[in-house]
């Protein structure tokens, strides 16, 4: 990616240039240390990259310092070294909480409770502004991928009996959220929650999907990451306004999704003895304790 950046912007010094890594959706470098550069993978995603520069525009606007978000500075157009447009935006110094290890910062956890209070309090009406759609993923069609997933990969049942006879016990899903819908990340993962080396507090939040739905979604990323443990004193911080059905659909999604997860790291060959942990504790809990 060099020579692109090379012949679109001349004035770049260039003298670092790291890949980041690459999502479903991007791959990432990192230009001497201060400027990450997002290119899409697919002709779709970059299609829609005035939309995603409206949507952190919007986020940014809307919760002020609070939570820091991407800032582009950087649009490079089509070119014969790379066919989709890109962007760039100014780095986010810190790690992915998806990197970090042993016991996760009492720090982040409130931090986070704080971030999600303020997303969660984004106004659906100017959400709607910036063509913010409906939330990905219902209770049922989570599920449902769920199942599919795990038809795929059977050496989920050795590792975790456990979690494949929850999915079959499973007689009747939760009741999907009929409260207000609200502004959500909508893609909460850890690898785009953006931790402080130093401090262990939250750095920053990226890769936004921006959607309208329920709070308990982007909670239960946190939960099929971390646990509930965790989760819990995410939510202690949290002033958000939860309906009485919050943690029965938060802990329900997040064990759906710890399982699609394990499934995955299965699937692709990854060190998964951590999610499975994460799994077991997932269901050994109630939607109360």
């Amino acid at each position: 990616m060099r020579l692109v950046m090379e012949r679109q912007f001349p004035s770049l010094e260039l003298h670092a240039v790291e890949p980041l890594g690459s999502g479903w959706e991007y791959d990432v470098y990192l230009i001497d240390g201060h400027l990450a550069v997002r290119f899409p993978r697919y002709a779709d995603v970059s299609r829609d990259l005035d939309r995603a520069e409206a949507r952190l525009q919007f986020v940014a606007g809307e919760i002020g310092s609070a939570v820091t978000v991407p800032r582009i500075t950087l649009r490079g157009e089509p070119g014969p070294h790379f066919p989709h447009r890109f962007f760039g935006h100014e780095w986010i110094p810190g790690i992915p909480a998806a990197e970090l290890v042993g016991h996760l910062p009492e720090r982040l956890a409130s931090d986070l409770g704080v971030a999600l209070t303020y997303i969660h309090g984004i106004s659906p009406e100017r959400a709607s502004l910036v063509k913010a759609g409906a939330q990905k993923w219902s209770c049922r069609s989570s599920f449902d991928g769920l199942v599919e997933v795990l038809e795929e990969v059977p050496e989920v049942s050795r590792l975790v009996p456990e979690g494949i006879a929850w999915v079959g016990g499973v007689t009747a899903l939760p009741a999907e959220y009929a409260g207000p819908a609200r502004f959500i990340h909508d893609d909460f993962q850890p690898e785009h929650i953006i931790v402080d080396g130093d401090s262990g507090g939250l750095s920053g939040v990226i890769d936004w999907g921006g959607s309208l739905g329920d709070p308990a979604q982007d909670f239960s990323f946190i939960a099929a990451w971390a646990g509930w443990e965790f989760t819990t004193s995410v939510i202690s911080a949290y002033h958000g306004v939860v309906d009485g059905d919050f943690l029965d659909r938060l802990l329900f999604l997040g064990r759906v999704r710890a399982l699609g997860w394990l499934a995955y790291g299965i699937h692709v060959g990854l060190d998964t003895s951590e999610q499975a942990e994460v799994v077991r504790d997932l269901l050994s809990r109630n939607g109360s304790s």
